[in-house]
């Protein structure tokens, strides 16, 4: 049980604080506006755009949605992020109401969920959420 205890602490301590340095880069397109993308059979309420980027040894795409300011914009940004087995139009009516409020609003289909691309290998939460 010790041993276990010392590789829980090893990989908190060593190995995930690595993860909040790592940025993602990738490019941005626009994502084909079929309501089948990935296999979600879903029409979102504003375009959706694909992040690109390479995770955890494998290349994925993420969906989301960027919706400008309906209001007199204030230069904040505010991140939506779905829980699981939910979309980013989960947030459409919290996502108006901020864009009213002069919020950019980001909604993001998480990796693996909804018009987000499967990945081939399995990809951790312990180390996304970091």
């Amino acid at each position: 049980m010790k041993l276990i205890t010392t590789a829980v602490v090893v990989v908190t301590y060593v190995l995930v604080p690595f993860q909040v340095f790592a940025q993602a880069t990738g490019t941005i397109a626009n994502a084909p506006q079929d309501g089948d993308l990935n296999g979600s059979n879903f029409t979102y309420p504003w375009p959706v755009k694909l992040f690109q980027f390479s995770s955890q040894l494998q290349d994925v795409e993420m969906a989301f949605m960027d919706l400008n300011p309906t209001g007199e914009p204030n230069g904040r940004v505010a991140v939506c992020l779905h829980g699981k087995n939910f979309c980013a139009p989960t947030w459409e009516s919290t996502a108006r109401t901020l864009a009213e409020q002069g919020y950019r609003v980001i909604l993001i289909d998480q990796i693996g969920f909804c018009k987000s691309q499967n990945p081939i290998l399995p990809i951790h939460t312990t180390t996304t959420v970091v």
